[in-house]
């Protein structure tokens, strides 16, 4: 590898992200939110009971992998995204206390609690431009590439 390839390389290598003890605590309330899925799901233990848990347990799911990307665009640990995260967490402890009876008595207490998360979330999303770029370096990979000329 010539000296222009590798100074190259190090330029687009990104500084090392450590995760803060504040999206620790975060993934601490998903778990319980998901530890809350089994007693959903072993309250009805018949088909239907397993697929209202599916159910929970799929938005759950996307609520977390959202909030895994998002804290990966920006710093969860600065100014008014910091507010947003707390938010989201108090909301998300909420949808995990109100997950066993999601389909009865609790039912409106896990969505309201569900959409205040994904306002929290969606509060400090970033410009659609920064998305867009982000997007567009993720999936750089997917274009084809053009052949080498003959």
């Amino acid at each position: 590898m010539d000296v222009s390839t590798r100074d190259e390389l190090e330029h687009h290598v990104e500084a090392e992200q450590r995760v803060t003890p504040l999206e620790l605590f975060f993934d601490l309330v998903f778990v319980f939110g998901l530890t809350q899925v089994t007693s959903l799901m072993s309250a009805d233990p018949t088909w239907s009971g397993l697929a209202r848990g599916m159910l929970v347990l799929a938005a759950l799911w996307w609520a977390w992998a959202a909030y895994a990307w998002l804290t990966n665009t920006i710093d969860p640990d600065e100014g008014a995204a910091r507010l947003a995260v707390f938010g989201a967490m108090a909301a998300m402890l909420i949808v995990g206390l109100a997950a066993p009876g999601a389909f009865d008595d609790d039912a409106l207490l896990f969505g309201g609690a569900y959409s205040r998360f994904g306002c929290c979330t969606s509060s400090c999303t970033p410009s659609r431009p920064t998305t867009r770029t982000y997007v567009a370096r993720s999936c750089g990979s997917l274009r084809p590439r053009s052949s080498p000329p003959d």
